[in-house]
């Protein structure tokens, strides 16, 4: 499902680009991002697609920007790529308490993954943003458990809720953050091939 949501995604973005949808800015009374991930073992990435509310997206690039915005018109490949660089990656450092308020989340050090911004899809007050998070090798080679860091729109929202589902073949793990946990363990085995058995199973 995610594969196809991603090819869709990809396929549709001209389309929405021409497109004129519903304005954003309306305000909603629930704070809430969902993403879908998925490691291409042929890419050697993991593919991510992260649905948020678009006016939240949009304050917190305008702030990121000194300008207003427009997720609708303006070029997001930079702004998009930046801001996930700090707020939704992959790392092998342990993260301390220290680390749990968001002003500091941006310090991470150690082996951290590299966003690489592939498209969005405008869904009337959503936004689906398709990206890829590149690893080093190192890490990929790692036998340790990662860190994963989801604190998207955390520095403006304070009760903000990020899912994330990794999927590793038919299975699935849930991942949540929040301002008072912004970061989750990230087992290394979701990066590696599912291992399938070629005994015959007992009667």
């Amino acid at each position: 499902m995610l594969k196809f949501r991603w090819q869709l995604g990809t396929l549709l973005l001209a389309v929405f680009a021409l497109a004129s949808g519903a304005r954003v800015g309306w305000a909603h009374p629930f704070h809430i991002s969902m993403a879908e991930m998925e490691f291409n073992s042929e890419t050697q990435r993991l593919e991510v697609s992260l649905k948020l509310h678009a006016s939240d997206l949009e304050n917190v690039l305008s702030a990121m920007a000194g300008k207003r915005i427009d997720v609708e018109k303006d070029p997001l490949n930079d702004l998009v790529e930046g801001y996930l660089n700090r707020r939704f990656v992959l790392t092998t450092q342990k993260l301390e308490d220290a680390l749990s308020k968001t002003e500091a989340v941006d310090a991470t050090e150690g082996l951290t993954s590299k966003a690489h911004f592939v498209g969005s899809e405008l869904e009337t007050t959503w936004v689906w943003l398709y990206f890829e998070l590149e690893l080093p090798q190192a890490m990929l080679d790692s036998s340790s458990n990662l860190y994963f860091v989801n604190a998207v729109l955390m520095e403006r929202i304070k009760d903000q809720i990020n899912t994330a589902t990794v999927r590793v073949g038919t299975r699935r793990h849930a991942i949540k953050t929040t301002l008072k946990s912004p970061f989750q363990e990230f087992s290394v085995l979701w990066l590696k091939p599912q291992q399938v058995s070629s005994e015959t199973p007992a009667p």
